[in-house]
């Protein structure tokens, strides 16, 4: 019977025994790893642009294994290299070596067999630059504003950094729905503006993506993807003028408003500025502005930052104290296509320009100054004995308006050819200027020739006349008299 549980005894232990032995043979241990670069977006190669990349293994991988899981890739192209081995660490070094400030992508994935025949699942990606970088593109502004409400036809504008190499930009930017577009570009290469061939679809979200593989001109990858939407909506609400006012003729000022800024106080040349309550179409504007009687000038668009808006540029100018009538038709379009409910009309005068005054003339000879004008009493005056010619000195106010200055010798001449010496009687003829002369930008010296001397039964009377109104005399800055001045000359006799 002792010998029975001596048996029973040693079965237990042998089991026992080969239960431990088994034990040993299950190995547990996972592996781990670590790499270099080992974070994001790291620079590899900033002193020397063959430095190395690698991996390393806690456990003793089979090479073979390792060294297919292993890529390098820049913009969907393999990096060629060589493979090394220190212990478990596999080494990659880059043949050609890695070019400056362009992004790669270091990839380990898939199965890897270790040497005790046991496999891992191992996903391991890490993007780098290679080189020394100093500031990566990157994209700046974008409009419209992500999930902004837009119309049909509005465009994506983009703006980066720096230039883009054109053709990554075709690569990497996407929009969806899909839809027909045309992307161009501003001179430096910065600015890329995305519009449709016809109009995105009405009521529709759009979503734009750049991957963080768009490059730069010289290869450099964005810092990061990009993404946004916007909400189409075709507008349906008519378009309105938001205000017609007088402004400075100034391009560099971007044409500021006269204070007041009512078109009654317009100067000679200034342009009237037509603000719209929403984008409008340029040559519709063009179209629909007229002004009565007819003044010779152009329609121009004015972009101004945030603001466009509308300025007629008269070529001649308004004539002083002319009422003129500006008509803006109801064919005016707003960017969809909505036309103005009606016309806008305005009627006005250009009360800016300053009126020609007269102080006096002067019959020379005789020292007469006259300052009652149109007076149909003739004024006595003398000629020289055996003289056919006299001299009058016209003054001009200087506080009434900008003169006639030397540095206009095209306006002085127009107003002195515009004045005119006539024998009304006892028959009628015209008399020859012989003399003009401008001491100062406010006075006329003008003479005439052609004078006779009265007798008893001959008395002969003479007309000056300045002609004033819209064919009269005017000055550079469109000042004129207001009506014709005149006066009448009795020769005295001997």
């Amino acid at each position: 019977m002792k010998w029975k549980n001596k048996l029973i005894f040693a079965s237990i232990v042998l089991s026992l025994a080969f239960i431990i032995c088994s034990c040993e043979l299950i190995n547990l241990e996972q592996i781990e790893y670590s790499t270099y670069p080992g974070s994001k977006d790291a620079v590899v190669g900033e002193s020397d642009l063959q430095e190395a990349i690698w991996i390393e293994f806690s456990i003793t991988p089979n090479k073979t294994s390792a060294e297919d899981l292993f890529s390098v890739t820049s913009h969907g192209l393999t990096q060629d290299g060589d493979f090394s081995w220190q212990g478990n660490r596999l080494i990659f070094t880059p043949v050609p070596e890695w070019k400056l400030a362009r992004r790669y992508v270091f990839s380990f994935d898939g199965e890897l067999m270790v040497e005790d025949g046991r496999s891992f699942d191992i996903r391991c990606t890490v993007p780098f630059y290679g080189g020394e970088i100093s500031v990566l593109p990157q994209l700046m502004f974008f409009t419209p504003e992500d999930g902004a409400t837009v119309a049909v036809d509005n465009a994506l504008v983009l703006t980066f950094s720096e230039a883009m190499d054109q053709q990554s930009f075709e690569e990497e930017f996407s929009l969806s729905p899909n839809t027909d577009f045309d992307i161009t570009w501003d001179v430096p290469g910065t600015i890329a503006t995305i519009t449709p061939q016809d109009q995105w679809n009405n009521l529709t979200q759009y979503n734009w993506y750049i991957t963080d593989e768009l490059t730069n001109t010289q290869g450099v990858a964005v810092v990061e993807s990009y993404s946004g939407s916007f909400i189409t909506q075709a507008d349906s609400i008519a378009p309105g003028i938001q205000s017609i006012t007088a402004a400075e003729p100034n391009w560099a000022t971007f044409f500021p408003d006269r204070a007041p800024p009512d078109l009654n106080n317009l100067y000679y040349k200034d342009v009237i500025k037509i603000i719209f309550d929403e984008p409008v179409k340029y040559t519709t504007v063009q179209s629909a502005f007229s002004i009565q009687p007819n003044v010779v000038g152009f329609v121009h668009e004015i972009v101004n930052g945030p603001d466009t808006y509308y300025v007629f540029l008269p070529e001649e100018g308004y004539v002083m104290d002319q009422l003129y009538h500006l008509t803006i038709a109801n064919t005016v379009e707003d960017l969809a296509g909505n036309k103005m409910l009606q016309k806008r009309e305005e009627w006005f005068k250009a009360g800016g320009i300053d009126p020609i005054e007269i102080t006096d003339i002067v019959l020379v000879a005789d020292g007469i100054s006259i300052t009652d004008f149109n007076s149909y009493d003739p004024i006595s005056f003398n000629l020289e004995p055996l003289e056919d010619r006299y001299l009058f000195k016209i003054n001009f106010d200087p506080s009434a308006f900008s003169g006639f200055p030397e540095s206009y010798p095209a306006v002085q001449n127009a107003v002195a050819q515009a004045i005119t010496c006539s024998q009304i009687a006892p028959t009628t003829s015209g008399l020859t200027v012989y003399s003009i002369s401008w001491p100062n930008e406010y006075t006329l010296d003008i003479g005439f020739i052609g004078f006779k001397e009265s007798t008893a039964t001959k008395p002969y009377r003479y007309k000056l006349l300045i002609p004033g109104g819209a064919t009269g005399i005017v000055n550079q800055d469109g000042s004129r008299l207001t009506e014709d001045i005149f006066i009448y000359l009795e020769e005295d006799g001997p």
